[in-house]
């Protein structure tokens, strides 16, 4: 589990970082890696344990992900923030790991033997004698500072209330080894779930039912209604303040209260993005029209509520495709509102365009070449907007064989791209080269072998980047005979 505010030893003492939170669910984090000049920074979202996001140091920036233990993590990371495999690795491990040892020999009575299996700092449980795992002051030392180490405890300890108790003070996840009794116990899943909210998981179901133990749950992280019973998932009442703590909560709720203008209001005033998460097509059609739910006005990205009516239709065609040419009618029809009625943005514009790419929009209209100019007239407009990050949307989302219509287009884009770069090698080869699905590169659907090199070339006489970028830089133009 995660611990802010205290400093973690990164790599068996190559530097070190701290984690602290923005707001609920979103962490920042100061590091120092021996041999780099300045301290980086980290920005991510945390979920189940996981916290994801991206970090920058110098001129560089990547993507990097962490999973925690009870004393530390394991991290995976890449240079670059496009999408790809994170070859990097990290290990961290608590600095104040070694004081909690100590103050185990300090607060406990167990045996020398006890005592210096705490002092080698394994944590291996594999060839302990089983008295020592039926030792209630034993394993009461051991939960206290790893509480997931219940798994490893008798079966007479898992339903022993004060261990369970402790090892979930040290860990909320601690509850998936708990007796069956106790996890029908009130006291105990209220504790759990008041800490780590997702703990509800592992709660009988007849807890799962229980309306007071499920508000606590949904108070602290809306995330724990997807471990709720369906009645529950169904009570106006937990669904409200699911959403008013997070509204993409809204992705739960039953189709019924999908469709409740004061639930969907109240999660959209929480997070505009929760528009994604819309099913109903009352209200999807009233957003298009008149940016409002229930007459009440709101502000939203236009790109959410064109996914949001994307899937409704799909799901039509999946549920309904003996009518598919007239329901892609009407998908057109829905998606011309939206753009008749809303200021369309360049992520707008260019959500409209893929969704014409989808392989049933061609019976969408009675000529597919109609629908061919309509789509490229949407991929200029958006284009003419003059958005970097547009830019590098669009020319990797070009690349796709089903796009090949447009793909004259993605040379533009890259253009675009390369031109607002901080331009190092890591941007050239973003600019002319994607990830294909063997995780391998290879160039951009769509730009001519002369663009390439004439990035590559800008890219060498700028000679500026990290050793490692231009490394995989080389690589690639190597391999793609672009020499």
């Amino acid at each position: 589990m995660i611990k802010l505010n205290e400093e973690y030893s990164i790599n068996s003492g190559q530097g070190t970082i701290v984690f602290t939170e923005e707001n609920k669910g979103t962490v920042n984090a100061a590091y120092e890696i021996q041999g780099n000049k300045g301290k980086g920074e980290i920005n991510g979202t945390l979920e189940n344990n996981i916290l994801s996001g991206t970090f920058h140091v110098d001129s560089a920036a990547g993507l990097i992900d962490f999973t925690f233990t009870e004393n530390g993590f394991d991290a995976k990371w890449k240079q670059g923030i496009e999408p790809g495999p994170m070859k990097g690795k990290w290990t961290g491990s608590l600095k104040s790991q070694s004081e909690s040892n100590q103050s185990i020999n300090e607060k406990t009575s167990l045996s020398p033997e006890q005592l210096k299996w705490f002092e080698e700092d394994t944590w291996e449980f594999d060839n302990l004698p089983k008295e020592w795992l039926d030792s209630k002051e034993f394993m009461l030392a051991v939960v206290t500072n790893s509480g997931s180490s219940l798994e490893f405890a008798s079966d007479k300890l898992k339903d022993d209330k004060e261990i369970v108790l402790q090892a979930i003070d040290n860990n909320p996840y601690a509850i998936e080894y708990a007796s069956d009794k106790l996890k029908n116990d009130k006291e105990i899943v209220l504790a759990a779930v008041t800490n780590d909210a997702s703990a509800l998981e592992y709660a009988s179901d007849k807890l799962k039912n229980d309306k007071e133990i499920v508000l606590a749950a949904v108070t602290n992280h809306a995330s724990a209604l997807e471990y709720a019973s369906d009645k529950l998932k169904d009570d106006g009442e937990i669904m409200l303040a699911a959403v008013k703590k997070d509204g993409s909560a809204l992705k739960y709720a039953s189709d019924k209260l999908n469709g409740d203008p004061e639930i969907v209001l109240t999660a959209m005033s929480q997070a505009s993005h929760a528009v994604h998460h819309v099913r109903s097509e009352a209200i999807l059609k009233e957003l298009a029209e008149n940016s409002s739910v229930g007459g009440a006005k709101i502000n939203f990205k236009v790109r959410y509520l064109v996914n949001a009516v994307q899937r409704l239709f799909e799901k039509k065609l999946s549920d309904e495709n003996d009518e598919i040419v007239k329901i892609c009618n009407d998908w057109f029809d829905f998606n011309q509102i939206i753009y008749q009625n809303q200021t369309m943005d360049g992520d707008a514009l260019l959500s409209l365009a893929q969704v014409q790419f989808n392989k049933y929009i061609p019976f969408a209209t009675d000529d597919v070449s109609d629908n061919k100019e309509y789509t490229r007239g949407l991929l200029i407009e958006a284009i003419e907007l003059n958005d970097e990050s547009l830019a590098d949307i669009l020319c990797h989302g070009l690349s796709p064989q089903e796009y090949v219509d447009y793909s004259d287009l993605a040379e533009k884009a890259c253009e675009l791209l390369w031109n607002k770069s901080v331009k190092s090698y890591a941007d050239a080869l973003m600019t002319i080269a994607i990830y294909d699905d063997d995780d391998e590169r290879e160039l951009i659907a769509g730009i001519s072998e002369e663009f390439a090199k004439k990035i590559i070339k800008e890219a060498r006489e700028l000679d500026s980047g990290e050793e490692e970028d231009k490394e995989e830089f080389e690589n690639f133009v190597s391999e793609a005979g672009l020499e």
